[in-house]
């Protein structure tokens, strides 16, 4: 989009922060669900909800695994859990970055 013929408000949809808020929205869906189902623990759902977000710096770390693994299918996911105190998993596998 061209900034200068963009309202913020329609900007902010199609930014990085916002398609990665998106995403979060999608996978948050999903862990409720496979709570509702029994496979993910309650309140492991209800934590992840809780304390998962999208900032600029989750945006900024995103790009820079991005630009070393060179995919954007499982990189975003790993980098927004980790701001769950709670998972703090190594991500990307230690085999997959250089």
């Amino acid at each position: 989009m061209i900034s200068r013929y963009t309202r913020e408000e329609m900007g902010c949809v199609w930014s990085e922060e916002g398609k990665f808020r998106r995403w979060l929205e999608v996978e948050l869906a999903a862990t409720e669900t496979l709570a509702a189902s029994g496979v993910v623990p309650a309140e492991a759902a209800a934590k992840i909800r809780e304390k998962a977000r999208v900032d600029a710096g989750v945006v900024k770390r995103i790009a820079e695994l991005e630009a070393k693994v060179k995919t954007v299918v499982r990189t975003p996911a790993g980098v927004i859990l980790n701001t769950v105190p709670q998972l703090q998993v190594p991500f990307p596998p230690r085999s997959v970055v250089p």
